[in-house]
């Protein structure tokens, strides 16, 4: 297999078998790409610290002020840290 670039396909199959390839990518879109990765993971992590530490700030849908209880209030807090940080 010669290193080629396809113009319009980042993936796509080649030869009998259908195998899956993907384009090379250029350097400046790989450094891009984790340019963006690192923004995301910075906004996603000033946003779980932003909920952490104010969680009735988030509660648009009144989920903690209509709680009946605090232990379920913190049982709904703890699940949307979790979630967040499996995010």
């Amino acid at each position: 297999m010669y290193n080629f670039t396809v113009a319009t396909a980042h993936t796509y199959f080649v030869g009998n078998g259908q195998w899956l390839v993907h384009n090379a990518c250029e350097r400046q879109n790989i450094e891009k790409a984790i340019r963006s990765l690192e923004q995301n993971i910075a906004e996603h992590e000033k946003k779980l610290a932003d909920y952490i530490a104010n969680p009735d700030a988030f509660d648009n849908r009144g989920f903690l002020q209509n709680a009946p209880n605090e232990e379920i209030r913190q049982s709904i807090i703890q699940g949307r840290i979790n979630h967040l940080q499996n995010e």
